[in-house]
């Protein structure tokens, strides 16, 4: 048999109703509240939950609030008010966690957003800029624009080059003279040889000798030097283009 009011009338069912959607409507909330402690220290949050939940369970339990009529009842009635006290605690517990990790994820993708944005702009900034006014910076060669690198190269290689042409034309009258020489030379030991001047043959093959290994000698030191000038110009070459890769590189 059930207690005698165990059927509350309609409005006591109608204060149940909004002591429960009270709850429902604070365990719902977004609105977190402190975990300190309550702005008024005079109101214990905690009481506060207890003792609305132990007066909702009481009423479910039998309808008017009677300790004395069942204290079975009431003593149930108490367990279920800590219980639901404990799980309210810890599903705020759980929601500041879950409000503390996103707004960390959310200062996080905020300062790699920034960092990503300043880095586009720095990026866009050296790709707008045109590539002949960008200025190269290195401890080898004083700092210019690119342009007037390139200008100072292409007059370098120009000289280099009308070198290679002044050697070139000196090495061809190296050679024509060289082959003078020999037509002279050739044609007077055979005037001598036909005269009989009385100038021994091996007298004029030892000066012969002499005066083709000195053409030679000249022919040789001459290809040395025109040798040694395209290593240079080669090795010149290959360092100022090498410098302006890297310069291009690093900017």
């Amino acid at each position: 048999m059930p207690p005698p009011n165990y059927f509350a009338p309609e409005a006591s069912a109608t204060a149940i109703e909004k002591a429960r959607s009270s709850l429902r409507a604070r365990l719902r909330s977004e609105d977190i509240p402190a975990p300190q402690g309550p702005a008024n220290p005079t109101i214990d949050p905690q009481k506060h939950i207890y003792a609305k939940l132990q007066a909702i369970f009481s009423q479910d339990s039998y309808g008017q609030a009677d300790s004395k009529a069942c204290p079975e009842s009431s003593n149930l009635a108490d367990i279920f008010a800590l219980y639901g006290q404990d799980i309210y605690d810890l599903s705020i517990r759980a929601v500041q966690a879950a409000h503390e990790n996103t707004s960390a994820k959310i200062s996080a993708f905020h300062a790699q957003a920034a960092n990503t944005s300043a880095h586009t702009t720095h990026l866009y900034n050296n790709i707008s800029y045109p590539l002949s006014a960008t200025l190269c910076q290195s401890e080898n060669f004083p700092s210019a624009s690119l342009g007037r690198h390139m200008r100072t190269l292409h007059k370098r290689l120009s000289a280099a080059e009308m070198e290679l042409d002044r050697l070139n034309e000196e090495w061809k009258r190296c050679v024509g003279e060289e082959a003078r020489i020999l037509s002279a030379r050739t044609g007077t030991g055979t005037g001598s040889a036909g005269a009989g001047a009385g100038e021994s043959g091996g007298v004029a093959r030892k000066k012969k000798g002499e005066l083709v290994a000195r053409i030679d000698d000249v022919v040789r030191r001459r290809g040395e030097e025109i040798d040694e000038l395209d290593e240079e110009y080669r090795h010149l070459l290959w360092t100022e283009s090498n410098r302006m890769i890297q310069a291009m590189m690093a900017d």
